[in-house]
């Protein structure tokens, strides 16, 4: 079978397709926030917004990641693009994913065996025009470039029961050593998202909806973050992904708040905002366990 690269699509408008000066923004990037508890993390939370915006929060996150390399990384993000039920992998003929830093391999193999489901059927057309994905790869690139990779792009899920019955099955795949990453901007606020909950004092109203929102995820609570979503109609885009990791983590699990930022800090435009955290998750048990 004839292979190909997934371009980057969004390198040159939502980060710079320049390799040096990407590679100086990200080891800056990288370099701020707080530094991680020294044991190796599980998995991680952060944004995909364009990097001037959100690039920050991204990297506090990839530093707390201290260990020296992953051998793979699943990466999960939501289809913007295209809507569908279920999971979304990557054609057949992908072979990796193109990155300024160079390019990622595909673990083609776990891929296919995946594949093999029913769930992870979603159309493969979806990953070559989503930006949810590739605005992790060039820090992976950078911090981790021999790691393969696992892209899977997330339609909707479905009930509790039926999050926790794909976390069941993907959570076979999933090795000790692993390192599971999701990709997910938070609150979107305002007329172009049609969400306006709130009209007064907007910066204290997203804040509150961010802690209403992270504190079961730093549980981790599926049952909470699925009620916050359900009492709030909370616009954070990657929310089917993020149900999918609170199903997958280990139940001795907990999630680090590594930072949190909203696009308004840099536009100071609250009517038109969008919330970005990155947060880190920890087990005593780790992948190796059975699953919860």
């Amino acid at each position: 079978m004839d292979t190909h690269t997934r371009k980057a699509r969004f390198s040159g408008s939502w980060y710079s397709e320049d390799q040096a000066s990407l590679r100086q923004s990200i080891e800056q990037w990288s370099h701020s926030g707080e530094s991680g508890t020294g044991s190796q993390a599980l998995a991680m939370i952060g944004p995909h917004a364009g990097l001037q915006y959100a690039g920050a929060v991204s990297g506090s996150g990839y530093k707390a990641l201290r260990v020296p390399q992953y051998p793979r990384i699943f990466l999960l993000g939501p289809s913007h693009y295209t809507h569908f039920e279920g999971l979304a992998l990557p054609s057949p003929s992908t072979s990796s994913f193109q990155t300024p830093l160079g390019d990622l391999r595909l673990d083609s193999d776990t891929i296919e065996a995946l594949r093999s489901h029913d769930t992870f059927k979603g159309p493969c057309q979806s990953h070559e025009k989503e930006h949810s994905l590739e605005l992790h790869t060039p820090f992976i690139a950078y911090r981790f470039p021999q790691a393969r990779l696992v892209p899977i792009l997330t339609g909707r899920l479905g009930s509790e029961n039926r999050v926790k019955s794909i976390a069941r099955e993907l959570r076979s795949y999933i090795h000790k050593d692993d390192l599971l990453i999701v990709s997910s901007d938070f609150t979107h606020y305002g007329a172009a998202f049609a969400y306006e909950p709130f009209k007064d004092k907007i910066p204290n109203g997203i804040q509150r909806l961010a802690q209403e929102a992270i504190k079961p995820i730093l549980k981790p609570d599926l049952g909470g973050f699925s009620a916050h979503l359900k009492d709030t109609g909370d616009t954070i885009c990657g929310r089917e992904s993020i149900r999918l990791l609170l199903a997958l983590l280990p139940r001795d699990s907990f999630g680090t708040l590594q930072s949190f930022a909203t696009s308004a800090d840099q536009t100071g435009n609250y009517e038109h905002c969008v919330s970005y955290a990155s947060i880190v998750f920890h087990s005593t048990r780790g992948w190796g366990e059975a699953s919860p």
